[in-house]
């Protein structure tokens, strides 16, 4: 099941609303472009036990 929400208005950069999207969404993987590269979002990721894939 894919769980879609709006990231932001076109005025935001998605990756400062990613941490409140993935926050208590059950997963093994965050798989993302590397706009989400950050270190708060990977750490984020793993603390909640997924794997982050991020293409260079």
């Amino acid at each position: 099941m894919v769980n879609f929400k709006p990231a932001s208005t076109a005025t935001r950069a998605d990756c400062t609303q990613a941490q409140g999207l993935i926050a208590g969404i059950p997963a093994q993987h965050l798989i993302a472009d590397k706009g989400y590269d950050s270190d708060a979002i990977v750490e984020q990721a793993g603390s909640q036990g997924r794997q982050v894939v991020i293409p260079p």
